[in-house]
Parts: C-alpha cells; structure tokens; sequence
C-alpha cells in the first residue's frame, strides 16, 4: 500500500475519467441550470458549459453530499494510508468546509488531510502534475503538506470578465461590483486575492487594452508591495477570452510585467465550475509560487 493518495473536486480542471487516469480521487460540484442538474466532469463538461455560458445561460452551483465524499474517502484509503485533499478555495465555495467535515469522522482520524485552501481554478491545474510527481516518487507526506501549505499562502491574480452576471448569480461579487459590469462598453477588472475576489478592488476600464494595462499595474504594485523576486514566482496567463489572442495579450504582459518566467502549461478558457463563474470572455493574470 502506498503512503499517500490524492483526492481533488472538479474545479482541478479535470474530468472524473482523466483522474481515474492518473489514479487521483474526485468529487464532483453540482450544476444546476433550471430544472437540470449535473455533474460537473462526470455528465457535463467544459464544452458544455462553454456552449451555455454563450446563450447567457447562468447555473446554480452546490456541493454534493458528504455520502459521496465519504465514498470517495473510503474508496481511496484502499489503497493509500493517507490522503491530501486540495478542494477549492474555502472563500468561494462550501467544499472545503464539507470535505473537513467529513474528515473529522472517528475512522478518517490522522488519515485524511484537507488543506484550508486559498486555491483557485489554475492554482490548482497547476499543481496536480506535481502532486503525482511527488506520490510517484514516494516523498514524505509532511514534506509534501509543508510545500503546498506554503504554496497557498499567496495566491493573486487579476482578471478582465466581460460579463459579471455569472459571478453575481452566485453571490460571489458585491452588488457594487455587479453594477460596472453593466454599463454599457465597459470592461471591468476585478482582483482575486488569497483565493477571494477582493471586494475593495474593482476597476472599470473601456477596452481590451486599457483592462489589460490596469491588469498588468494592479500586479506590478502587488509585487512591489510585497517585495515578490522573479525567483520565487512565475508569470501566468491562465485565462483567455475567446475573444482575445493570446500572443497578442502575451506580447502585452511581458511588455510590462519586467523580469518574471511565463510559465505557460495553463492557458485557454476557465475550465468545468470555473467557466460557469466566468463565462468564456475571461481573460487573467496572476503569480504563481514556484515549487518545482
């Protein structure tokens, strides 16, 4: 039996049969669109949501019952003695909370840790080829809770989102926030800070162009604020709105983001729950901790 496995919900960007792939548990968010529920990476993907979110189409998202995580739990355990568990971020969805929940049980105890996540969407993709890496490689489970604990300490990004009505049905921006997003011509830029969409920090700008250079200043300043170095980070450009062209907004950002590797192994649009938040025109930024 090997020491430790991996379980992660469907916002890792995966679907339930590419995990099994790879040998990584999965939970699954419920979709909602009317009367119809889903299950995200299970029996609705991101093409699907993709086609949904063009017709305008905004979803009802929840978690599933704690049943179905404990399966999930039970059924890795047949093989791992322990699990690391890397949900969604505690500040944007109640995952994490219900996985933690689930853990405390007698039976889980010392078996199953949940990170108290501050990842989003791309953070996460990112870090699964190195969670199998390190599982592969038989390294020591504290070691590896010691690095991704230290990789969720500092998450940021910024992001332009043509649309705010999928983030506003969810409730996960301030109506103050919703109201930029419904002005005509305006491209609104909103900043996600330690696995929250910052509440304090919204910009209306009037073209791709002008969301971008606020986009690429909102990063530079939190750099300089908090004395990032080049060494310890890399430049990502995770999410590109169908209407955008990545070497276009690439050119851009290198051109003002100074001295910062682009890590490119994530890039297109927001993929399964994330897309139905985002809609396809969402184009971000952000700092990624190198752990490699």
């Amino acid at each position: 039996m090997n020491e430790w496995g991996i379980i992660l919900d469907s916002s890792c960007g995966y679907t339930r049969d590419e995990m099994r792939l790879k040998n990584i548990g999965f939970v699954p968010f419920k979709i909602r669109y009317g009367k119809d529920e889903f299950d995200d990476g299970i029996n609705i993907f991101t093409d699907d949501i993709a086609k949904k979110a063009r017709l305008l189409q905004v979803a009802k998202t929840s978690v599933p019952s704690l049943t179905i995580i404990e399966d999930e739990y039970d059924k890795m355990l047949q093989n791992y003695e322990n699990l690391i568990v890397v949900p969604l971020s505690r500040n944007l969805s109640g995952m994490n909370n219900a996985m933690r929940l689930v853990a405390q049980e007698e039976k889980y105890n010392g078996k199953v840790y949940v990170l108290e996540s501050n990842l989003f969407g791309n953070w996460i993709e990112f870090l699964v080829p190195r969670l199998i890496k390190w599982r592969d490689n038989n390294h020591p489970l504290k070691e590896v809770i010691k690095i991704i604990e230290n990789y969720n300490e500092s998450t940021f990004a910024s992001v332009m989102i043509d649309d705010l009505q999928f983030l506003s049905a969810g409730g996960r921006i301030s109506q103050s926030q919703a109201r930029i997003g419904s002005l005509a011509g305006v491209k609104p830029v909103l900043v996600i800070r330690d696995g929250k969409i910052d509440e304090n920090e919204s910009y209306k700008t009037r073209n791709t162009k002008k969301a971008l250079d606020k986009i690429c200043n909102v990063i530079n300043d939190y750099i300089e604020d908090n004395s990032i170095k080049p060494s310890d980070y890399y430049l990502q450009i995770p999410y590109i709105g169908e209407s955008e062209d990545y070497a276009n907004v690439k050119k851009i950002v290198k051109s003002k983001i100074k001295g910062f590797e682009l890590n490119e192994e994530i890039k297109g649009t927001p993929k399964s729950i994330v897309l139905v938040y985002t809609g396809v025109n969402t184009t971000g930024i952000g700092l990624v901790k190198k752990i490699d």
